[in-house]
């Protein structure tokens, strides 16, 4: 059935509050957090969905999914916010995930999105069977998946349906993909690109379609959980292209989560990526991992998108607005490079602005002894003092963990904004 849902959970993790917002919205919830008996009732009941602890102590969790039926959709999440889990989830290769907070609306909406186009995408290929018997290749209108297979996340069915195109949308790899050899991943600061008219025009185009309906939809799911002083919730994704380079950002009014943002902030960056695939050389576009930024009260990030960026989107719901933006940067500051020690990254010193609280540790390696010498903590507010003696003393090149690199993308995205 696709109402039910089973969890299997951490000890620590009470779902009463997720079991009841759930069942009273007719879904079916099941729940374990002992491995071996999650799965003997699992191949029992047969639930249309699987939501796994990715974070459960027992590790044999990470060999559930090839354990469970294909028709069963497997969900990994987490509900710790450390940077190991966090990092682990990120890195695993499945369609679908769910980062915290776990909330019953934010599973309904998930479930609602994958229902909806599982149906459009069993329509589009009946349709396709009717009209011909050919075998289907990678020239198809639509997205087809092989018997057995798994569908894909909701944003790569709507990635997969443009026409003539297969896309492979890969993550920005800054470890591997930020390097020479790929001369459109590093931008120098001497380039000039820009979005153009036909860029904006095509992401009009999809916000007025499909990502306005999307987000009507989430949003009626996000009412009961806005409270009346909840002011913006601001989620953002880093994008490199041929011609352009930027930050796609959504802005709401309405208390909505980091997955209610994958789709729309994923359609517009394939939009500004898509020269890739008509190039035989650079098959892969370059995003950023979608993250959540925080910005001061006093900071209306809306009149911000409205007289800053390149172009802007808007709907507005019970009279609150939710916005999408596109912020030209001409070239990638916030470029990571991979080091000597495979566990940290090389960050550009003059992304680092005085009196920014930095989110990360900071470090610097002795030549003479290969140590990591920690220059600042996490929290530290660099102050002109500690600029100057970064460019005095020629410390470079300064270090982070590999760990945060999300991290430096919310720090150099939240200081850009605040420096507009």
């Amino acid at each position: 059935m696709a109402n039910s849902l089973f969890f299997l959970k951490n000890l620590q993790h009470n779902t009463k509050s997720l079991e009841v917002y759930l069942e009273r919205r007719d879904f079916i919830v099941q729940t374990e957090s002992t491995v071996s008996i999650a799965l003997e009732k699992i191949l029992e009941s047969k639930p249309a969905f699987v939501f796994a602890a990715w974070d459960h102590h027992d590790k044999a969790v990470e060999s559930i999914i090839s354990q469970i039926p294909a028709e069963t959709v497997v969900i990994p999440y987490i509900t710790s916010t450390s940077g190991p889990d966090t990092r682990k989830l990120m890195n695993l290769d499945v369609p679908l995930k769910m980062f915290p907070p776990l909330s019953g609306p934010a599973i309904q909406r998930l479930v609602h999105r994958f229902e909806k186009e599982k149906h459009n995408l069993n329509s589009s290929q009946n349709k396709k069977l009717t009209s011909s018997k050919a075998n289907l290749s990678d020239d198809s209108t639509g997205t087809f998946v092989n018997k057995g297979e798994r569908f894909k996340t909701m944003n790569t069915l709507i990635t997969s349906r443009a026409r003539g195109e297969i896309q492979n949308i890969s993550s920005f790899d800054s470890e591997t993909d930020l390097t020479l050899a790929k001369p459109t991943a590093r931008f120098s600061k001497s380039m000039q690109v820009k979005i153009s008219e036909i860029q904006k025009q095509s992401l009009e185009a999809k916000f007025d379609g499909k990502i306005q309906e999307e987000l009507k939809e989430i949003i009626e799911t996000a009412k009961e959980l806005t409270t009346a002083d909840h002011q913006q919730t601001i989620f953002c994704m880093l994008i490199q292209a041929i011609d352009c380079s930027g930050l796609v950002l959504l802005n709401t009014a309405w208390n909505l989560h980091l997955e209610d943002a994958q789709s729309a902030l994923s359609t517009w960056g394939n939009v500004l990526t898509s020269q890739y695939h008509k190039n035989e050389v650079n098959k892969d576009a370059f995003q950023s991992d979608i993250f959540a930024i925080h910005m001061p009260t006093d900071l209306n990030v809306f009149d911000i998108c409205s007289s800053k960026s390149s172009i802007q989107k808007e709907i507005i719901v019970d009279g609150k607005k939710t916005v999408m933006a596109f912020f030209d940067m001409q070239h990638n500051p916030f470029n990571l490079n991979s080091s000597e020690n495979e566990n940290y990254l090389s960050i550009d010193s003059d992304c680092l602005h005085e009196n920014s609280s930095i989110p990360f540790d900071v470090y610097f390696e002795l030549k003479e002894n290969k140590k990591m010498l920690k220059m600042f903590k996490k929290e530290t507010l660099l102050s002109d003092k500690d600029m100057a003696s970064i460019s005095e003393k020629k410390i470079n090149p300064l270090l982070i963990s590999a760990n945060d690199e999300l991290l430096w993308y919310k720090y150099g995205v939240e200081v850009y904004l605040k420096k507009l």
